[in-house]
């Protein structure tokens, strides 16, 4: 999309963000995305040196062999009721 780069309405942060700008430009970017699978997008910027990264959701995140590995969901019984219960674990490691 190299003819975004001249146009006025998406030179700046300030203009880009403007309400009558952002739906074209939120507009442009979906039909882009939507050409891509989500690796396909993920290389490109990453290609571009543009960080990004996928939006998961919770089944996606517990199914995920990486956040199993860090541990990031954790079970956890509940003391009322004694079912057990995933959870996010720690974020961060020290």
């Amino acid at each position: 999309m190299p003819e975004l780069i001249d146009d006025p309405r998406f030179i700046t942060n300030g203009e880009r963000i403007k309400a009558v700008n952002r739906a074209p430009l939120n507009d442009i970017i979906q039909t882009w995305m939507y050409q891509r699978t989500c690796a396909e997008a993920l290389q490109l910027f990453s290609d571009k040196g543009i960080t990004a990264g996928p939006i998961m959701s919770m089944d996606s995140i517990a199914k995920d062999p990486h956040y199993a590995e860090r541990g990031s969901i954790v079970s956890v019984e509940d003391p009322t009721t004694g079912d057990t219960l995933k959870m996010p674990g720690v974020p961060f490691r020290m």
